[in-house]
């Protein structure tokens, strides 16, 4: 039960840091903006990724870059 009601109490001290219920606009911004930057750095990794395979793999009719 004790740590029941530590638990609780943590929760009341952070309902009261965040009681307003509404992120800045400027932080809620920027952690859409890392996620949106995060996401795109790991498209570019699988595409890198698949491009050197089908280079390594000597498929010219899979891949028409240059070689």
């Amino acid at each position: 039960m004790e740590h029941a009601n530590r638990l609780d109490g943590l929760f009341v001290q952070v309902e009261a840091e965040f009681g307003s219920g509404r992120a800045d606009e400027m932080a809620t911004f920027v952690g859409a903006l890392t996620i949106l930057l995060r996401e795109g750095v790991e498209a570019l990794l699988i595409i890198v990724a698949m491009v050197a395979f089908l280079r390594k793999s000597n498929r010219p009719d899979a891949y028409s870059g240059p070689t």
